[in-house]
């Protein structure tokens, strides 16, 4: 009965991880630096509802992206970021950016506004982070593989040696270099 409680639990915080990342839920892990010192990475935020026709320069806003803009640019799926330009002719839309980043290179339309900065909670939302999937350098493969491919001997000191045949693992091909050995 305790294995199955345990199972029950640790399933419903995997969905709830997953959730959270993706933008599904009143709250999301901060994830990076770029709002600091205004929101801190690892804190929990929570998302405030709010009309889009509220909003007014200098707010923090919760906005997702969507997937070919996220695909292009390399942007999470949901971030939060303060407003810089207001733009009401055509339609309404807002310019966003970082407090430690340039200004974010897409335009955010209503429809893609979840809200904006709530309380923090600090440090709960390092569990969560570990499940974002769309960033490789967290995971342990990719560690492992980088780790991997830059410590065998024979890839780059071979190389910078001159010798002839040298085995890049991770490329799973031969390159020829200069035959100097």
């Amino acid at each position: 009965m305790k294995r199955a409680i345990g199972l029950i639990l640790v399933a419903a915080a995997c969905i709830v991880a997953f959730l959270s990342v993706r933008g599904n839920l009143p709250f999301m892990p901060i994830y990076g630096h770029s709002m600091e010192p205004a929101l801190q990475s690892g804190g929990l935020l929570m998302i405030k509802s709010i009309n889009p026709e509220d909003i007014q320069v200098g707010d923090i806003i919760v906005y997702t992206i969507p997937p070919m803009v996220r695909s292009y640019y390399n942007y999470p799926p949901t971030i939060a970021h303060r407003v810089t330009k207001v733009n009401t002719v055509p339609s309404l839309s807002f310019r966003t950016q970082g407090d430690n980043t340039g200004e974010d290179p897409f335009t955010v339309r209503p429809d893609d506004i979840r809200g904006t900065v709530g309380s923090q909670i600090p440090y709960i939302g390092l569990p969560l982070l570990s499940s974002r999937a769309s960033r490789a350098s967290y995971s342990p493969l990719s560690r492992w593989r980088y780790w991997r491919y830059f410590s065998t001997a024979t890839s780059w000191s071979a190389a910078a040696a001159g010798c002839t045949s040298v085995f890049f693992p991770l490329s799973s091909m031969k390159k020829s270099v200069p035959a100097a050995c």
